[in-house]
């Protein structure tokens, strides 16, 4: 499979003299189908893979690119200090993406190198606390640029609010599940398309690694659990529990009974074999144990 179908190549005029945008359409095989994509080349250096779905979008492509080339030439900005790779970040304002870069880096070549303040650092027109970012890798993932972008997009979506307002008690209940139910990617495309995937805005930031527990860096996949016959999120209760052993008398510290019944004033009835799970979560000790003796 990957057949080249057709080549054509796009004379376009920039800012600084000409270039030429070549594009190779091809066209992929696979169990649920074909897959239109193209490479695109600026006068012989290669450019990001754009997904396409005929030859007449690569044709508006090679018409977005003129402007997007003109645009940065004839920009006086500096522009942003990471080069091409395998990551992609997008930034987004009040649920909606407003901007795209494809194939960055950074020095590590490591997910964990970027932060917020770094991103707002790269991209100053968006260091405006109202914008965040997701950031994500395609790096030995094997699956298209759209996928993978439809699936993050699709998490970002159902946790609009809570990436929107950093208030984890808006955090939806999210499994791999309902994002295959919306996407309709079975549930391993959907494992590798989110793994290292990272949200980055001015309240936190979030992961989508269901088997990350931490409030400092808490995963939005989260099965929740059932109270009064509603699927809630964990996120409240873990933020709840953590913050009442910060502020315990430590000569007397909370057991995980005093937890439980504390919980109950938020609305959370929950059993203290519960309260113990995600407190061992949280990497917090046990009351005894958290003791100060004075």
């Amino acid at each position: 499979m990957g057949r080249q179908l057709k080549h054509f190549t796009c004379p376009i005029e920039a800012a600084n003299g000409s270039s030429t945008l070549s594009v190779v359409h091809r066209y992929r095989g696979s169990k649920k189908g074909y897959t239109d994509f193209a490479t695109v080349q600026e006068s012989g250096q290669p450019m990001p893979v754009f997904s396409l779905t005929s030859p007449e979008t690569a044709l508006k492509l090679a018409r977005f690119l003129e402007e997007e080339i003109s645009s940065q030439r004839a920009s006086s900005q500096t522009a942003p200090s990471f080069e091409i790779t395998g990551f992609g970040i997008k930034v987004l304002c009040d649920g909606k993406v407003i901007k795209t870069y494809s194939n960055i880096k950074t020095k590590s070549d490591d997910i964990d190198s970027f932060s917020y303040a770094s991103l707002k650092k790269s991209y100053p027109d968006y260091s405006s606390d109202e914008y965040y970012f997701i950031v994500y890798s395609f790096k030995d993932n094997g699956m298209s640029r759209d996928t993978i972008e439809r699936i993050i997009e699709t998490c970002a979506e159902y946790q609009k609010a809570v990436l929107i307002s950093g208030d984890l008690r808006v955090c939806r209940p999210m499994v791999l599940k309902d994002v295959e139910a919306i996407t309709g990617y079975d549930l391993t495309t959907v494992s590798r398309a989110v793994k290292g995937t990272r949200f980055f805005t001015a309240h936190r930031n979030y992961s989508l690694n269901s088997h990350e527990v931490s409030i400092a860096f808490p995963s939005l996949l989260n099965e929740g659990m059932q109270i009064d016959g509603e699927r809630v999120c964990t996120f409240g209760i873990r933020e709840k529990i953590t913050a009442m052993i910060e502020v315990e008398d430590k000569s007397k510290p909370l057991t995980d009974d005093n937890i439980a019944e504390k919980l109950q004033d938020f609305g959370y009835r929950v059993a203290r074999r519960t309260v113990s799970k995600y407190r061992e979560g949280l990497g917090i000790p046990e009351s005894r144990k958290r003791r100060i003796k004075t």
